[in-house]
């Protein structure tokens, strides 16, 4: 099972290629990447790919996991709780939501 992360701006993919290491993303994930964590970095994109090898266990029908077909891995990774540096943080879409109503 895997995810892909993309950023739009070379600083925003620096620090996401620093924080969301494999150890790192062990601990975030660990109830879902008990056969450990690969990433594997494509800069010409600013992307991450991080694959979770045996979370499916034996296979989609088998799986008791999370998300037995992947689809909301993205959304459990995002859920969890980092702290991002305001400086790497897109000013027009931050002030879109701290204007908000």
């Amino acid at each position: 099972m895997g995810i892909s992360i993309a950023e739009r701006a070379d600083a925003a993919y620096d620090w996401l290629r620093k924080t969301l290491t494999v150890d790192r993303l062990g601990e975030l994930l660990s109830d879902v990447a008990a056969d450990g964590v690969e990433v594997h970095r494509l800069p010409n994109l600013r992307a991450l790919n991080i694959v979770l090898p045996g979370a499916l266990g034996r296979g989609v029908a088998d799986s008791t996991s999370l998300d037995p077909q992947g689809k909301s891995l993205g959304e459990y990774l995002r859920s969890k709780v980092l702290q991002i540096p305001v400086a790497i943080l897109d000013p027009d879409g931050l002030q879109a939501w701290t204007t908000a109503s």
